[in-house]
Formats: structure tokens, sequence, C-alpha cells
């Protein structure tokens, strides 16, 4: 594995190609995959066609993993927006964006969490 980053990294370095907006790409895309996979997660765990109830989760521990998708969310589109930033040559960072949506998605992901039956 360190031969193969070290030969991409060498490889880059000879042949003169500028790897940044490749890394701006992969970075936009982490921004979304650690969201979405925190978010499948929950839902997973909460799903009582997959969990029984008596290995259910309670309240206040869905509302910890809310919260951490809250704070995984906020990374991700911070990492999206700066991205957008550097691409597009804005002025600044969107940070009311970044919370409203955040806010938003944890909320949704909240009460679709929490209205689930506890059995089927």
């Amino acid at each position: 594995m360190w031969a193969s980053v070290l030969t991409v990294g060498f490889l880059f370095g000879i042949s003169g190609i500028k790897p940044i907006p490749v890394i701006l790409a992969v970075q936009a895309v982490n921004g979304l995959i650690l969201p979405l996979i925190t978010y499948f997660l929950i839902v997973i765990v909460n799903d009582p066609s997959l969990i029984p109830v008596s290995g259910r989760h309670a309240s206040w521990y869905n509302a910890v993993l809310i919260l951490i998708l809250g704070c995984v969310l906020v990374l991700g589109f911070n990492n999206i927006d700066k991205v957008l930033v550097t691409v597009f040559k804005l002025k600044e960072p969107h940070l009311l964006v970044v919370f409203t949506l955040s806010g938003i998605i944890s909320l949704y992901t909240a009460f679709s969490v929490m209205k689930r039956p506890a059995s089927k």
C-alpha cells in the first residue's frame, strides 16, 4: 500500500500534473459520503424489520446519534462549501447555509426515526 502511494506521488511529481483539482474533488465526495453513511447507519439500527424490539436503542441514544449526524453533516457540508468557494472563487464560506442544511436534515432524520413503529 505504501509503495503504491509513493509511486502515485512520484508519478504526479515527475509528470507536472497538478493534483489540486483531484484533491478538491475527493474532498467534495468525502463531504457527501460520510454523512450518507452516518444517516444509513442510524436508519438501519432503528429499522424494526432488522433489529428486534429487545435490541433497539433507548431514545436518549438515538438523540446522541442524531447529534453525531448533525456534526458530521456540518463537517461534510463545510468541506463541500470550501471546495465550491475555492473552485468558483466565491468571497466567503457560507456557514449559515451549512448549518441550516445540517439542521434540516438532522431534524428530518430525527422525526423519521422517532415515528417508526416499535415492531412489525
